[in-house]
């Protein structure tokens, strides 16, 4: 639940500062201009740091390790270049978000370890 709850998080700050940007940033014809796109792409990116230190930690609960964690970044990574504008990937965009959105639910749903395994102690006691 904690895990679900930061992630809630990050999104809803996500959120908010991308609308800011897009307040700010977008032309007469409701487009979002050039600056604006590489600030919504640094947001994006930013984002994507956050989550996979999430996705570490709870990997380490699962008592795995972060290769699940580095696909999702690099899938991250893409989406967020991607539906930013800087660049156009709409071919991997479909499989990104497939594998993503798979990762995330078993993140999310797995259930952790209980008592110490190979990263430490059980968080909660």
């Amino acid at each position: 639940m904690r895990y679900f709850k930061r992630i809630m998080a990050v999104i809803v700050i996500e959120m908010i500062v991308i609308l800011l940007a897009f307040m700010l940033f977008t032309n007469s014809y409701g487009q979002l201009s050039g600056p604006g796109s590489l600030v919504v792409a640094a947001i994006l990116i930013g984002g994507q740091v956050i989550y996979y230190c999430l996705n570490v930690r709870r990997l380490h609960d699962l008592n795995k390790d972060e290769t699940l964690a580095y696909i999702l970044l690099g899938l991250g990574l893409i989406s967020a270049l991607s539906s930013s504008d800087v660049f156009d990937m709409s071919a991997f965009e479909r499989l990104s978000y497939c594998v993503e959105t798979l990762g995330s639910l078993y993140l999310l749903f797995a259930p952790g370890t209980h008592g110490e395994n190979n990263y430490g102690a059980d968080p909660l006691g």
